[in-house]
């Protein structure tokens, strides 16, 4: 899907996840996200329409996990960046809280202020610095 067909924004964001299918539970990342789904990547295939049960876990700024459900549009795609979750899948949410999904909407309008700063001086080279030890830090400390 192109981003021109996207509903909402999305964001190069990468946070730890649970996966809980019918064939058991998974460990995963995220690669990016919007209000309407992600991008995962995680150790084994989850079946293409498989409806599934996430659980958003290491959010930035965010002192709680976000539960979600979503059906698997995309499945098998290689995560050529990542050795330990190979597998990568497409899901689009289906069932979130208006709360929630208005939070991840934030929160991605948030990454991409910092992502692409304006030339009005509001995001400096500090504040994305900060936000990308940030996240180096967490993916280091958080390794699946």
């Amino acid at each position: 899907m192109s981003r021109e067909q996207r509903r909402y924004p999305r964001a190069d964001a990468y946070w730890l996840v649970t996966i809980d299918t019918p064939q058991g539970s998974l460990n995963a990342r995220t690669i990016d996200v919007s209000a309407g789904g992600a991008f995962i990547c995680c150790q084994k295939s989850v079946r293409q329409f498989a409806e599934i049960y996430m659980t958003f876990l290491d959010i930035p700024q965010l002192d709680r996990s976000i539960p979600v459900r979503a059906e698997v549009i995309r499945s098998n795609i290689h995560c050529a960046d990542d050795d330990l979750r190979p597998h990568g899948a497409g899901v689009r949410f289906t069932q979130i809280s208006a709360e929630d999904r208005k939070l991840i909407s934030t929160l991605v309008t948030d990454h991409l202020k910092i992502e692409q700063p304006d030339s009005g001086g509001e995001n400096t080279d500090d504040q994305l610095a900060d936000f990308q030890s940030h996240q180096i830090s967490n993916d280091t400390k958080n390794s699946i």
